[in-house]
Formats: structure tokens, sequence, C-alpha cells
């Protein structure tokens, strides 16, 4: 192909594998599978466009993520390109780092081995996550402080141990707790969208109770149900409570625009879920 601009990322042997993957070599294919990731609907919600597919995609390929284990596992939070942790740990051993982690007294622990050797370890207490206005905020950190505790641990150590790795990039479940104007670097506009503000999954079924919505007739004859159907195939998609939190804030126009017993439906699926994650880690 003539006059095509490549695209540099890691070298494909350094790329993460659980199977073969298709590595774009130049921006013209890595916009053509970012458009294929959009028109699929099977990307996250915050990723709506092939623009925002491919800045992720090529975020991934940076750090050696495959590209659709980086639609997966990257976000843009506050405007900054985040990796969310449950992918720190497959990144760090497949370039040879060793990761160890435990709960101390009144904390979580994170060891990173490099593969020279040098050993850091980081800690985050409950006295750093209260100093931080961290304990006790709605949310997971409320519903799982001691997950919350070791992905700071863990995001402290990847950042400081294995910078090279990470490229610059916050762990997302850090990044969602700082200020915009707290991150380091160039002002930066919020490209979050507004409507993420909202605070919990529990709002949904507040919006049960507001009036002047329409009939399920109406709504079904404008094509509701496949809206519907996406929002519940998302809302049972989500693999981790943080992805399952943002869920309302990031339907928010469409929940808004449903039938009473639809969003009941919606809430009850939500809460289902919830309680599937809180099963899981009992």
């Amino acid at each position: 192909m003539d006059n095509v601009t490549p695209i540099a990322h890691a070298k494909k042997s350094d790329i993460v594998r659980t199977s073969p993957a298709i590595i774009p070599e130049n921006i013209e294919e890595a916009y053509r599978l970012a458009q294929y990731v959009s028109k699929s609907g099977l990307a996250p919600q915050g990723m709506k466009t092939p623009e925002q597919c491919m800045v992720a995609i090529m975020h991934g390929l940076e750090v050696g993520l495959p590209p659709m284990q980086a639609v997966q596992k990257i976000a843009v939070i506050n405007g900054r390109p985040s990796i969310w942790g449950d992918a720190v740990p497959a990144l760090l051993l497949s370039k040879g780092f060793r990761l160890s982690e435990q709960e101390v007294k009144d904390g979580h622990q994170c060891t990173i081995t490099r593969p020279d050797g040098q050993v850091i370890v980081r800690q985050f207490t409950v006295n750093q996550a209260k100093a931080a206005g961290l304990w006790g905020k709605n949310g997971p950190w409320q519903q799982y402080p001691q997950r919350m505790l070791q992905m700071r641990a863990r995001s402290l150590a990847a950042r400081d141990g294995a910078a090279d790795v990470l490229a610059g990039m916050y762990l997302a479940e850090e990044a969602q707790d700082i200020p915009v104007d707290a991150i380091p670097g160039d002002s930066a506009v919020d490209i979050t969208p507004a409507k993420a503000d909202l605070p919990n999954w529990m709002d949904v079924k507040q919006l049960c109770t507001q009036e002047d919505r329409p009939s399920n007739y109406l709504y079904e004859k404008e094509g509701g149900k496949e809206i519907f159907a996406e929002v519940t195939g998302q809302i049972n998609d989500c693999d981790s409570l943080e992805k399952l939190e943002q869920m309302p804030a990031l339907y928010a126009d469409e929940l808004a625009g449903m039938p009473n017993s639809y969003i009941q439906h919606v809430a009850d699926q939500m809460l289902n879920k919830f309680k599937s994650f809180e099963d899981a880690l009992s």
C-alpha cells in the first residue's frame, strides 16, 4: 500500500498474546480496525466512535496490548488514557517482571521485581486512603475497600517500578479519583462525558419515579427495543464492578427516554449483576 503512515508499537514479539491477534502496521489499518470495532457495538461505552477506538488501539500497541485487549482495557478518564489494573499483571509478566501482592496491617502491599533484579515495594494503607478522602467514598471504596487498597498499591508500585512498561499511563482505578487539575502535565480538557457525574448505579431506580415518560407502545414503535437490548447487553458484559457502576452515567440519555417498566428491568439487572460480583468476592 502506497502513502501509508507506519505506527510505532512494541515489537510483535512483545505484544501480550493469549491467542493469535491482528496487529495493524499503519494508521490506515488501525483506523479500519477501529471502524469495525465501533460498528460492531462490542466496544465499551465511552468508545462510541472509530476515533476513540483508534486512540485505545494505538495506546495499547505502544505498551504491548493487542488491539482487542486494548479496546477493553484502556479507558479515557478525565481526558487521560488509563489502563485497567487487571491488565497490568499481564503486561509485566510478559516482559519478565515478577509481581506479588499481599494484605498487610491496615492496608495492601505490592512488590514488583524488575528483570534486572531490582525490587520495588509499595503500600497503600487505610490511613493514606483517609488522608486522600477516599475511605468510605461512595462506590467501590465503600463496597470493596480492600480491593481498592490493592489497586492503589499496585498502581504505586507499577508506576514507580515499571514506568517503562506503562509509558506514563495511570491505572484507571486511580485516575477515577484524581481531579483533572491534579494530574501532572500540560493542562487538558476533560473529555469525560458530563453525565458521568451520576453517583452510582442505584440512580437507575430513582429514574423510575420520574414523570413524562413514553408509553411502552410508543417506545417500542420508535425502535426502543434495540436501545434497551444494547443497554442490558452492555450491563451483562461488564467484567468489573467499576465498569458496572459507569453504566447509568454512560447511558443516561438512553435511560431518560425509557418507559418506567423498562427502567425497572434495567435496575433489576444492575442489582443482579452487582450481587454476582459481591458473591464472587465473598
